[in-house]
């Protein structure tokens, strides 16, 4: 499974949520000072994702960093948008 979540640009130096905040050039695709915006997130099997980007319906992008990887989970867990169930798989995959 997969957990997908929305990149938001901020707006008038507002971010909807500023669990994870992302500088511009953080990663490649980041190009404005952006945010997770978690209230969306959603769990799809990674074959799902996979005929996304064969169809062309998703862009494959260059891959995370391990410090962004971790920075994006920690931002999960801090997030007060993210739905509660999600939060809770994440803390039992990642810690058990």
């Amino acid at each position: 499974m997969v957990l997908l979540a929305n990149v938001t640009s901020v707006k008038n130096g507002v971010a909807g949520d500023d669990s994870c905040l992302l500088s511009k050039g953080e990663h490649p695709f980041i190009t404005h000072d952006s945010f997770v915006d978690y209230r969306m997130a959603r769990f799809e099997r990674a074959d799902f994702i996979a005929t996304k980007v064969n169809n062309g319906d998703f862009i494959e992008k260059d891959p995370c960093s391990p410090e962004l990887i971790r920075k994006l989970i920690q931002g999960a867990l801090a997030s007060r948008k993210i739905p509660r169930e999600h939060k809770k798989i994440l803390n039992d995959v990642l810690f058990g």
